[in-house]
This record gives C-alpha cells, sequence and structure tokens, in this order.
C-alpha cells in the first residue's frame, strides 16, 4: 500500500538524473513487503544522491508499519551533530532500536552531495560524503534481530520528513570498500 497521490514523492523529471522531491511535512513513499535484512550483522551499505543541507529521514525500516516500537528498526536521516533526529543541520546519522546511534561529525558542505552508510559491525560504520571519508562517533551497542517487512523512503518513525530531492537510493547486501565508494563518487 502507498500513501495517497498528494503525500507521494513527487517525480522531477526536469532534473538530471530524474528525482524524487518530498516536501518536508508530508510526503513519503514505503514498500511493505521488503525483506531485506538489516540484522544484527549489520553488512550493508546505503547510498544516496541528495539535494538537501537541512534534514529528515532518508529511509527507515519498520516492523510492522510505521511505529516506533520494537526492537530491529533501523533509521538513517540526515539531522542535528549530536544524533538528534530534528530537521537542522546535514549529519549522517543511523540507528537501529536500542541499538545505538552512528552519527557523523561533518554537516553536508555542498548542496548536492552523493552520501553514503557502509557497515560491517556496529562499531565498523564508514560514512561518507562525496566519497570522502566523514568522522563517526558511536552511543549504546546492543544488536537485536530484524524482522521488519516496512521500508519507507522520505520519513521513520519518530523521525522528521525529509525535505529536498532523492535522486537515487542504492542498497547493497555488503559493506562497501574504500575504493568502490570512490568509483561511485
Amino acid at each position: 500500500v502507498q500513501p495517497t497521490a498528494a503525500n507521494q514523492g513527487i517525480i522531477n523529471t526536469a532534473t538530471s538524473p530524474c528525482s524524487l522531491i518530498f516536501n518536508g511535512t508530508s510526503t513519503n513513499m514505503y514498500n511493505s513487503n521488503f525483506t531485506f535484512n538489516f540484522g544484527p550483522t549489520f553488512n550493508y551499505t546505503i547510498r544516496a544522491v541528495v539535494n538537501n543541507t537541512v534534514g529528515g529521514c532518508l529511509l527507515y525500516r519498520g516492523i510492522n508499519g510505521f511505529g516506533w516500537s520494537g526492537g530491529g528498526m533501523k533509521k538513517w536521516w540526515l539531522g542535528t551533530q549530536n544524533g538528534a533526529e530534528g530537521t537542522t543541520g546535514g549529519y549522517h546519522n543511523h540507528v537501529g532500536y536500542s541499538e545505538g546511534y552512528v552519527y557523523g561529525q561533518s554537516a553536508i558542505s555542498s548542496s548536492k552531495s552523493s552520501v553514503t552508510w557502509s557497515s560491517s559491525g556496529f562499531s565498523s560504520v564508514a560514512l561518507y560524503e562525496n566519497a570522502s571519508a566523514v568522522t563517526v562517533s558511536y552511543s549504546r551497542g546492543s544488536p537485536y534481530t530484524d524482522q521488519g517487512t516496512y521500508l519507507y523512503v522520505g520519513t521513520g518513525g519518530g523521525s522528521a520528513y525529509y525535505n529536498g530531492n532523492i535522486y537515487e537510493i542504492e542498497i547493497f547486501s555488503t559493506p562497501l570498500s574504500v575504493s568502490d565508494v570512490t568509483i561511485m563518487g
């Protein structure tokens, strides 16, 4: 089930490449049968090209919908420097429910940037902006299994709606190497 047409991200065909536009207040998209496992092994990479230095949730993996109430939930967003899920700042952030936060210490510096989260374990998360490594901080960490089936783009449980363009979101079932990230930009 998708949100009503009025609440879906708008596809902008005037940009190159085409982009999804989110208004920061109500627009989002989701798939209610997404089986990719972001579980306790944390082996994945997520990359998106964004036109946003303000903030908001890019991607959210929920267990049984749009709530924030159980182990295994995951979220990737641009927020404040200390990991808060506000709409100010353009810092990389990642959280898994009761699994702790990982957040970047450098704000996104340009209006159109490639942002990458690459993980091979809670204490082995690498963040990149335009293929350059970003210093990260950690808080807490006790892995949960991942049982979710809902994948939201543009919002997340308890988080601000994304405000801006997303040109692409790529999800890999393995952490990418530095050379891979460099090639992708």
